[in-house]
């Protein structure tokens, strides 16, 4: 093997030979000249028309529900039958003397955020 062809040898003459006829040498230029690298091309702008395919809406027919079946619908959405409780938290028991059970007390449905998870190291 020749040294004098070897790494960056042949660029410095090529950089000589540019200095001899005032021309500015580039790397670049000089791999693209020994072949080592192909010419770089600009990319070729191109119009391409965007295909439009418009479907034809389909048109959604709401019934008109009766405003007394909306308001009752989200009445029964939000309230919930729950045991009733007295004040120490022990369950209330039915009087059978009474029509109206005591048993049970309707409330509201209290809407709970989902909590942020921990961070920190789990525990075992």
């Amino acid at each position: 093997m020749n040294v004098q062809d070897y790494l960056w040898y042949p660029y410095l003459r090529y950089q000589e030979e540019c200095r001899k006829k005032g021309k500015e040498d580039s790397i670049q230029e000089w791999l693209e000249l020994t072949g080592r690298v192909k010419p770089w091309k600009p990319p070729v702008k191109t119009k391409v028309k965007a295909k439009t395919v418009s479907k034809p809406k389909k048109k959604v027919v709401k019934k008109n529900p009766n405003p007394l079946e909306l308001v009752i619908e989200k009445a029964n959405e939000s309230v919930k039958k729950v045991r009733a409780r007295n004040g120490k938290g022990h369950f209330v028991k039915d009087d059978p003397t009474t029509p109206e059970n005591e048993a049970w007390v309707e409330e509201k449905e209290v809407v709970k955020s989902k909590s942020k998870r921990k961070r920190g190291r789990p525990k075992k």
